[in-house]
């Protein structure tokens, strides 16, 4: 469970009035509590079910519950069980594969002695999705002496079994770029020639959307839905630039869950407008056995799932993001680059076009320091 999550769950303790007064919760009694984040999927693979306690709202740290017991049973008596992994991560076998039409429980045992279950939740069957695609979109912008340019992403899904279905979709984005300049020299004791200039030129990112969608099919002609508004990526990244992937999974919930999940996102939205309305509990469907009025955090999330990745190939747009330009003391600070210590060695440099040594931002020279890595991923090759 993010730290932004975590802190949307802080501050929405308390029940919904038709007060307007300014009002600020009172958050302290909600620290070390316990928070549970996991989802099930009829996807096989390892389930992940994450366990910590909440700390305060100055603190973004994940404080890990740990020595903990936990299985998932089903409704004909099956049972999945968890392993802790890392502090506070718990882990199912890779080849576990829940399945469509059953109904699943989570137990979890501290060791403390407390035990905590969830709600019984079916598992529904996946709706499949139709098509993702992008169209290119303006937007206005404001401040900036250029409208923003990029592409807004859409999804269709195929019509769902029942006419009242729920819908969530979190997407991960992955983009290639590459650093402004290669690297011609390299400083790690003495001042040497870089063997392989462009060897840390070109990077691969990946990284969670930070945004949640929901949606549902209920009220529709049709129990379809068609052009549902993803994100927006614009040009003020690199990530449209070289090429750009985007993997959606689509999750089928019960309505309980969407109802949750809904709210999760009606608060990240309103955040930094804290009084527009008054915050107040979201309430998962995690308690505890002996004591079921004790505040637990988050929720065990059991839904059918469906995935699709797209690939976008470079956008015909024009692109405003910050480019690393050589300057006149980039030239003159190339003649510190011995002075750094050995703990920061290698320091990377470049030259000017007419052939003058210049030490800009590592990040200019080294993809990697921009979050990326040089390691291309396997499905970027198998498309």
């Amino acid at each position: 469970m993010t730290s932004k999550f975590r802190l949307i769950l802080f501050l929405v303790f308390t029940v919904l009035t038709a007060c307007v007064e300014e009002y600020w919760p009172e958050i302290e009694k909600y620290d070390n509590l316990l928070v549970v984040d996991g989802i099930m999927t009829n996807a096989r693979g390892a389930i992940i079910v994450k366990l910590s306690r909440s700390a305060s709202l100055d603190q973004s740290v994940f404080i890990p519950e740990t020595e903990a017991s936990l299985s998932i049973t089903d409704n004909i008596g099956n049972q999945i069980t968890l392993q802790e992994k890392d502090p506070g991560i718990y882990l199912s076998d890779s080849t576990t594969q829940p399945m469509a039409g059953r109904s699943y429980q989570l137990n979890i045992q501290l060791a403390n002695g407390e035990s905590y279950e969830s709600e019984t939740e079916l598992l529904q069957e996946p709706i499949k999705i139709s098509q993702v695609t992008w169209e290119e979109e303006l937007k206005p912008g404001h401040e900036l002496l250029h409208d923003i340019e990029g592409y807004q992403f859409y999804i269709d899904s195929k019509e769902a079994i029942k006419d009242s279905s729920f819908l969530m979709w979190s997407l991960l984005e992955t983009y290639k770029y590459k650093s402004d300049f290669k690297i011609q020299i390299y400083y790690d004791g003495e001042i040497k020639p870089f063997p392989r200039p462009d060897s840390l030129q070109t990077c691969w990112k990946t990284e969670r959307v930070s945004q949640l969608f929901t949606g549902r099919t209920d009220g529709l002609n049709q129990p379809v839905i068609r052009h549902f508004p993803l994100h927006y990526v614009d040009t003020e990244t690199r990530k449209l630039y070289i090429r750009y992937s985007l993997l959606v999974n689509q999750y089928t919930l019960t309505e309980s869950a969407w109802n949750f999940w809904e709210q999760v996102k009606i608060q990240s939205e309103e955040q930094g407008g804290l009084y527009q309305s008054q915050p107040y509990r979201i309430v998962g469907n995690i308690k505890n056995i002996n004591d079921p009025d004790e505040a637990v955090l988050g929720q065990f999330t059991v839904a059918g799932t469906d995935t699709m990745r797209v690939f976008v190939p470079r956008a015909p747009l024009n692109y405003y993001y910050e480019k690393c330009i050589l300057s006149e003391a980039d030239i003159e600070n190339f003649s510190a680059i011995t002075e750094f210590p050995p703990e920061s060695w290698p320091i990377y440099a470049t030259t000017s076009p007419e052939g003058a040594a210049a030490l800009p931002l590592q990040e200019c020279l080294d993809c990697r320091l921009k979050g990326g890595t040089i390691q291309e991923p396997v499905f970027w090759t198998n498309y």
